[in-house]
């Protein structure tokens, strides 16, 4: 089984638009797992929770208090996984999704699928978005990076799992703290590579009422960044 999931908390315009650009991939064939921490917007949120997107089936979990950011984002990929997925495909709520983005995805699973460790993610979002290179993928080691990742079952239970909580490394490495960056600096101490397009396939929607990002922050990461916003039937290669 193929899975989305995703969390939502208090923006169910963001979270509407996402799931709205998700549907134009026609997402028929993978099943939507999402983890809703309760608040005043939750009626909201369950209302757009209970359109139709095209998904095989989907499955919500309306937590009964909130678990935060981290907590609840370790459930929404935990739970898909625990629900049979053997390939998971992790949104933010707040994303633009290309119209090609599970495609990507599902060039991942094709290729990799006998040998899921090859990479620890296999991403869908590119800081440094060049639309010259459309079809191709890069490789880097010793990160990873979030805003819209794939992982194989395998992936979770040896990279993510056991690192999501662990903020020691994270600290040491970069300074900072955080599930993504727990699992990066996991990935730096051991030397694994993450997977990821050249030509972004996601870029970050939602500057306003967020957790994790500020205005300031949002204007300069993702403002000006180029993502695709077609799709390329070309086969994707990587060096």
């Amino acid at each position: 089984m193929k899975t989305i999931s995703m969390t939502a908390y208090n923006r169910p315009d963001y979270l509407k638009a996402t799931l709205e650009d998700l549907s134009k991939c026609k997402p028929y064939d993978w099943h939507y797992f999402v983890c809703v921490d309760p608040s005043d917007k939750l009626k909201d949120i369950v209302n757009v929770l209970y359109e139709d997107y095209g998904f095989a089936s989907t499955n919500i979990t309306i937590n009964s208090t909130r678990k935060n950011h981290r907590l609840n984002q370790f459930s929404a990929v935990n739970t898909a996984f625990e629900a049979g997925s053997s390939f998971n495909c992790h949104m933010d709520d707040d994303l633009f999704i290309s119209l090609d983005a599970l495609k990507l995805a599902e060039y991942y699973l094709r290729t990799f699928k006998d040998a899921p460790e090859t990479f620890n993610s296999y991403g869908l979002f590119n800081y440094d978005s060049n639309p010259a290179e459309p079809t191709k993928l890069l490789t880097r080691s010793q990160t990873f990076t979030g805003l819209g990742w794939c992982a194989f079952k395998e992936n979770f239970e040896k990279v993510f799992k056991p690192n999501w909580f662990y903020d020691d490394l994270a600290i040491k490495y970069f300074g900072s703290y955080g599930w993504d960056w727990a699992v990066a600096a996991h990935c730096k101490k051991h030397n694994l590579s993450e997977i990821f397009p050249a030509y972004s396939r996601t870029n970050h929607r939602g500057r306003d009422i967020g957790t994790c990002c500020s205005h300031e922050w949002h204007d300069k990461a993702f403002a000006n960044l180029k993502w695709n916003t077609t799709v390329v039937e070309e086969e994707y290669y990587y060096e």
